[in-house]
């Protein structure tokens, strides 16, 4: 067709063409590799299909067309083309691992097993081979050990295993070990074999002597344990064996004995059931009598304990005819079935007075004892009440008679102890009137009226005659505290306004020098005199009253701002501390803990807990809530590293296990290698519980000093081994030198193990010349120095690059916040910003969880246009971004703006105040380190304030490091 004209060849209708198009495709380029796919897979033309498969040479795509090719013709073509492949390919393990499952030719196989490309083809290869013929060859002649001894694992044949151990004795020690443990497997599987039919034949015997001997108990658990024993052996192993006959002799035997046990066991069985019967009907019987003594007498249900009594008399009557009861049994329910019969009539009498029984009760419960009056009253009442009732003697007594009886010897105890009571009520009363007597000449009235009240009170619980003696006693008392106490008020009135004029005074002393507590001590001082005062007339009080409580008030305010301080302290410590919480938390759910630094990870647990401290005091109704969560965060760290130190744990103790097995080998050179070897594994696993440390640490190297000791034994030469010993040390003292000294500064913050080698090296390198020894001691130390003063000039460097990191993090992401919420931001100032935040690097400062969090949500807000999830700015977030910038221009020596100049001054004393502890709170940052931290935390600023706040900041920072520099 003409249109055929304006397509590619292989597209053409004509399959001639279509061949020639075929060759033009190239293989190499993906999609054109696609089109030879799909013409090999599903062109009609043989022809066309068996072209295209000769250009693919994509392993993955022969594979799937030699899974599903249609014909013989072309599947011997893709077998060899996916054999070819599969010996060139070495980079697509999943293309040759669907191309090996595919080729199911022996021969195939074994070609690929001795010359493919990758080993794990080669592996495949032999893992598929099915005759062990084959294996044997790749056995002996496969080039590589790993192959050689994978075929021969799968070798099982006898004759062949023989063999191959025949030809490869003295050649290939680690094949032959392989094969002499499955033939000597084998060896112990047929001596296994042959001893289970000896069991067999044992157990056979046995059922041969059961069959002739009687029946009994003894007999039918030895049959039990020959049978089952007998069972459990594999039939293989006592196919020789015919004892399907013994076994039905001697299970009919047993079925025999076990009918006749039956029977007497049933004639048992019936005698235990009357006796049964007899002891439950007697046992309901008893409770019913159980349930009257423990229950109130109107929740007893009569009718049901009239039946109960019924149903079990019949009960035990028909028992007793299937067997006579026990003597003992028998009396027992004579006599209680008696009782019961008996309880249910008088209760019908007792449920007449249940109300007064009740009301005695209470009325008792409510009454003291030394009330004599009501209680001899109350003591007469319940002794009629019980002669009313008259409950019979031999009958349980049911709870409320109980609760009756209980109550009438309560009464009956105080009644007889009614004297003691008088005499001690007297007493109190000579006392009473001691003490207002002695409260009446001391002149001191406050304590008079709760001892009159109490005297009054003890007047009602005396009879009537002693209580009319005592009041005719109290009377001239009464009058004479009624005639001080005129006095004494008109005394206290001048005392009163003293103290008024006290407190005027002290409102109006406005000294702002005075200490706010011994201001408030002074007016507690003043308060505590006017109460010992006691009171006077309404009229008067009250209007001296206001006038001292309105001086109090007017006294209090200076101290009310100093205290409004420490209240205002106390709250930004509970913000810094609910801030770190927060941080925390987000650390514990960002942080990649399949990659953590744990060295890291401990030393932000030490920090925050230094922080933590510092921020004190917070509000008693903040304190335990924020230590509780602070303490659950911490503990969260602790137990991911306690997991992380457990597993530390498990690793070195195989270490150490194999290190102790070093011990046993004679060639110490090796074992010295091999222990070095594994001192570089012990250093690699990491930190331990801090309870194994040191003590496996000690084992450790313990052993390796064992090793040393042992090899410097056997020099002979003493002073070529000092000499080499030296010269091993000056090999340590160098490595650590070229530490101190790289290029890198950072390098000496992980190399704190050559300094441990350099000092170890002393020990494990001795003895030492006099004279070497001196001379490496000296370099050691000065090396020391050195390596210490490079330490702490490279922690310094990290931290500084750390808040230059995180600084420009904020600044990024300020910029971002910024054109998101405004919609102002193209696909290129996006791309540019996520490049240029994946290129700053990470740290494990608690900030960057903050700073990833808002990058993220901002992102988000970008992906689904819902600004509302950015953060957004506050006033709180404004006046804390305001004070970090006046503290950077303090910092800097630079002058802040005018209106700013009153919360400069306030700044400046604050921090003249914890100038003293700045380094400790700010976790080893120097001041402008921890601004420029803080600055980071500040969140997004409102838009009218952010540049201006922004320059600021930034201005005074650069001032700073300028001067600096």
């Amino acid at each position: 067709m003409i249109l055929d004209l304006f397509k590619p060849a292989w597209q053409s209708t004509n399959p001639i063409r279509r061949r020639k198009g075929v060759q033009k495709l190239n293989p190499e380029i993906t999609v054109e590799a696609d089109t030879l796919f799909s013409l090999a897979s599903s062109d009609p033309e043989q022809t066309v299909r068996l072209a295209a498969i000769e250009r693919i040479s994509n392993i993955t795509l022969l594979a799937r067309l030699l899974k599903n090719a249609p014909t013989s013709l072309e599947q011997d073509k893709l077998g060899r083309l996916v054999t070819l492949a599969v010996l060139n390919e070495s980079a697509d393990m999943e293309g040759l691992q669907k191309a090996i499952d595919l080729i199911d030719m022996d021969d195939d196989l074994i070609r690929i097993s001795m010359s493919a490309a990758s080993s794990d083809a080669q592996i495949q290869a032999v893992n598929k081979i099915y005759k062990e013929e084959n294996l044997l060859k790749v056995a002996l002649d496969h080039p590589l050990a790993k192959l050689r001894q994978l075929a021969a694992e799968k070798i099982q044949h006898p004759t062949l295993l023989n063999q191959l151990l025949e030809k490869v004795k003295g050649k290939d020690k680690s094949v032959w070990r392989i094969v002499k443990d499955k033939i000597d497997g084998n060896k112990a599987e047929e001596a296994a074999l042959e001893k289970r039919r000896e069991v067999a034949e044992e157990c056979f015997a046995q059922i041969q002597q059961l069959q002739n001997k009687d029946v009994d108990t003894l007999l039918k658990q030895k049959w039990m344990l020959v049978h089952t024993k007998w069972k459990e052996i594999p039939e293989e192993d006592k196919a020789h064996l015919d004892a399907s006959g013994l076994i039905d002799t001697i299970t009919t035997k047993v079925q025999a004995f076990d009918a006749r046990s039956a029977e007497e066991q049933f004639q048992i069985e019936s005698k235990a059931d009357a006796e049964n019967e007899q002891q439950q009907s007697l046992s309901l019987i008893t409770d019913a009598l159980n349930i009257q003594r423990s229950t109130e007498t109107s929740g007893l249900d009569i009718p049901s304990l009239r039946a109960t009594l019924t149903t079990q008399v019949s009960r035990w009557e028909t028992a007793s005819e299937m067997h006579p009861p026990l003597d003992h049994l028998k009396t027992a329910y004579e006599r209680d079935s008696k009782k019961l019969s008996q309880a249910i009539n008088a209760i019908y009498t007792l449920r007449e007075h249940i109300e007064a029984i009740k009301e005695i009760h209470d009325e008792l419960h409510q009454l003291m004892p030394d009330d004599i009056a009501r209680n001899t009253k109350l003591y007469h009442k319940t002794e009629a009440l019980i002669q009313r009732i008259n409950w019979p003697g031999d009958v349980i007594i049911p709870k409320d008679m109980q609760r009756l009886t209980t109550d009438f010897q309560c009464l009956e105890d105080r009644f007889g102890r009614q004297d003691d009571i008088l005499e001690k009520l007297k007493a109190q009363i000579v006392h009473e009137l001691e003490k207002l007597k002695a409260i009446i000449e001391s002149g001191k009235l406050n304590d008079a009226d709760s001892t009159i009240k109490s005297i009054q009170g003890t007047l009602k619980k005396l009879p009537d005659q002693p209580a009319e003696e005592v009041r005719q006693e109290l009377k001239p008392l009464l009058a004479q505290y009624a005639e001080l106490k005129d006095w004494q008020a008109f005394a206290a009135q001048p005392k009163k306004e003293a103290l008024i004029s006290s407190m005027e005074g002290l409102a109006q002393d406005t000294t702002a020098d005075v200490d706010p507590g011994v201001r408030l001590d002074y007016i507690q001082k003043l308060q505590k005199e006017w109460k010992e005062l006691g009171r006077l007339d309404p009229t008067t009080e009250n209007e001296l009253w206001e006038r001292f409580q309105a001086a109090s008030k007017e006294a209090y305010a200076p101290c009310k701002a100093y205290y409004e301080e420490q209240a205002n302290t106390r709250e930004r410590n509970k913000a810094h501390r609910e801030k770190m919480c927060d941080q925390i938390d987000d650390y514990l759910e960002r942080y990649n803990w399949d990659n953590a630094d744990w060295n890291s990870v401990q030393d932000m647990v030490k920090l925050a807990r230094e922080e933590w401290k510092q921020y004190l005091p917070v509000d008693r109704k903040y304190h335990r809530a924020l230590e509780d969560r602070f303490a659950q965060l911490i503990q969260q760290l602790n137990e991911k590293l306690n997991t992380h130190k457990q597993a530390n744990q498990v690793i070195k103790q195989k270490i150490l296990d194999l290190s102790k097995t070093l011990l046993e080998n004679e060639d110490l050179d090796a074992a010295i290698q091999t222990m070095k070897n594994l001192r570089t594994e012990w250093r690699a696993v990491g930190m331990l519980p801090p309870e194994t440390y040191k003590e496996m640490n000690q084992s450790f190297y313990d052993t390796f000093n064992e090793l040393t000791a042992r090899k410097q034994k056997q020099w002979s030469d003493v002073e070529a081994q000092k000499k080499h010993n030296a010269e091993q040390v000056s090999q340590l003292l160098n490595t650590l030198e070229a530490v101190i000294n790289d290029e890198n500064p950072a390098k000496v913050l992980t190399s704190q193990q050559e300094l441990q080698d350099a000092e170890q090296g002393f020990s494990e390198y001795a003895p030492l010349f006099e004279q070497d020894n001196k001379a490496l001691r000296k370099r050691f130390n000065q090396l020391n120095k050195d390596f210490e003063k490079a330490t702490k000039a490279a922690k310094n460097l990290s931290k500084k690059q750390m808040v230059s990191d995180l600084w420009h993090r904020s600044q990024l992401l300020r910029q971002l916040e910024f054109k998101v919420e405004t919609q102002n931001l193209s696909t290129t100032e996006l791309n540019a910003i996520k490049e240029e935040w994946s290129s700053i690097p990470d740290s494990n400062h608690q900030t960057i969880t903050t700073l990833n969090a808002r990058f993220d949500a901002a992102m988000k807000a970008l992906e689904t246009g819902e600004l509302n999830i950015l953060e957004k700015a506050n006033s709180k977030s404004d006046i804390y971004a305001l004070e970090l910038c006046i503290l950077m221009e303090i910092l800097a020596e630079t002058e802040s703006h005018e209106e700013d100049a009153e919360l400069r001054l306030q700044l400046q004393v604050n921090r003249l105040n914890q100038s003293m502890q700045t380094r400790k709170e700010n976790n080893g940052f120097d001041e402008f380190d921890h601004l420029t931290l803080e600055w980071c935390n500040t969140g997004p600023l409102s838009r009218q304030n952010q540049q201006e706040l922004e320059q600021r900041f930034e201005q005074a920072r650069r001032h700073y490091l300028q001067a600096q520099s």
